[in-house]
């Protein structure tokens, strides 16, 4: 896991690891979020998200809308090391087990591809708050091209 370590982009084309960067970097709402992309490779993209008042819930725990929405990003970041840079990707199905209180200063997701085809990627994500496994899931995508 890539816990708050600098930003890596390995195994992949760099103008692929621009546009999942590019693609974070836009989104205001991730912006607002405070979500960081921390590592893109190849199949695969972690990210990071500081607890505060405005993402949690009574006694500082994480919201769980705010893990979801970090699986989300996560999982659709991943989905794009798998086309060239002119892809996009669209949620199609999104399914999240909570496995334990997501407590602690950070969150971190690691998204990785399960299988990815022209039409679809399928990714599997993993939510840790320090050593605690605090969610899993697993997110489809329809992926496609703009000209």
């Amino acid at each position: 896991q890539a816990r708050g370590s600098p930003r890596l982009v390995t195994g992949l084309p760099e103008t692929v690891g621009a546009h999942v960067r590019r693609t974070a970097e836009v989104q205001p709402f991730l912006r607002h979020l405070g979500v960081q992309v921390v590592a893109v490779e190849a199949g695969a993209v972690d990210t990071v998200i500081q607890n505060s008042d405005a993402l949690g819930r009574e006694g500082g725990a994480f919201h769980g809308g705010t893990i979801a929405t970090l699986v989300d990003t996560t999982s659709g970041l991943a989905a794009l090391t798998t086309a060239d840079e002119r892809a996009e990707a669209l949620t199609v199905e999104f399914k999240i087990n909570f496995l334990a209180r997501a407590e602690g200063a950070q969150l971190c997701c690691r998204s990785q591809v399960v299988r990815a085809s022209r039409t679809l990627a399928v990714m599997k994500a993993d939510v840790f708050s320090g050593a605690a496994h605090v969610a899993t899931a697993i997110v489809t995508f329809l992926m496609w091209k703009t000209d």
